[in-house]
């Protein structure tokens, strides 16, 4: 050790603040009268599973309304916050699927 000499070491990762965390949605207690959006990935095969959701809610809840919705830019991560924003708002509930 050199006498008179000190270093401070830094760690080079930072510090980076979490994102805001929402709690969950209270659950619907009934789907009848309810529109579902059905939200795509743009993976491949997620539209056989949503034809299959599609079905068994219908079936369920006669007055269900069913929508369709596809993330904008395919499956690139791009931000959606303004896309989560325009499903909530004509939607009471959403089923997000991933194909493959």
């Amino acid at each position: 050790m050199v006498e008179g000499v000190k270093l401070t070491v830094l760690n080079p990762r930072g510090e980076i603040a979490p994102p805001k965390t929402f709690g969950i949605s209270p659950r619907l207690e009934d789907l009848n009268g309810k529109t579902i959006t059905l939200m795509n990935s743009s993976k491949r095969g997620v539209e056989h599973l949503h034809d299959a959701f599609e079905a068994l809610l219908k079936e369920r809840y006669p007055g269900i309304k069913v929508l369709r919705s596809t993330k904008p830019g395919g499956s690139l991560i791009t931000s959606t916050d303004e896309w989560y924003k325009e499903v909530a708002a004509q939607s009471d509930a959403f089923i997000y699927a991933i194909g493959d």
